[in-house]
């Protein structure tokens, strides 16, 4: 919805330049050209097969706390799937890792994927923390080419499976309701 992309970009804003490393962003991403993006992104509301990148706000409470976003969609094929999440007191508790095995599942099933992958930039230690936890297969170590600038991160490379997600799922029920 064109109304939450005050919520990604506030949390764009308000990350630090030592987050904004660790995420693997070299600059501060431009305020005005996120919120013209996610609108334009939500105005157009492409069909999956058509489109180029998915995003899923996920909410607790009725409340905003983060987002995947889907990138590099090949529809058929494969994809990359991000997380972010804003809402700090949420951090560390387990809530991330359920949203971004929902969000998986849901990009998978919409975008009929094969494959997807997620990249954390190596150094980074809360994705990789949660997607080791997961217990997500790592591939091993990409290096990937910053669109906006042109600058190689290196990341690690994870292969998100159907089978994982499920059994996470299945053991965090009793944790969450879903």
């Amino acid at each position: 919805m064109p109304e939450d992309a005050r919520y990604i970009n506030q949390y764009w804003t308000d990350n630090t330049d030592e987050d904004l490393k660790r995420l693997g962003e070299v600059a501060r991403p431009d305020p005005q050209g996120n919120i013209d993006f996610l609108k334009q992104f939500c105005q157009e509301c492409l069909p999956p097969e058509c489109a180029d990148e998915g995003i899923l706000i996920w909410m607790m409470d009725n409340s905003p706390i983060g987002y995947c976003s889907l990138r590099e969609i090949h529809y058929g094929s494969d994809a990359q799937i991000h997380l972010h999440m804003w809402e700090k007191s949420q951090r560390r508790k387990g809530v991330g890792g359920v949203f971004f095995c929902l969000s998986a599942q849901k990009f998978i099933r919409d975008f009929q994927l094969k494959t997807l992958y997620c990249q954390p930039k190596f150094d980074n230690p809360m994705p990789n923390g949660m997607l080791k936890k997961i217990g997500f297969a790592l591939l091993g170590q990409v290096d990937w080419k910053h669109p906006g600038n042109g600058s190689i991160v290196q990341q690690n490379r994870y292969l998100i499976s159907e089978d994982t997600i499920q059994k996470y799922l299945d053991a965090r029920k009793h944790d969450f309701s879903f």
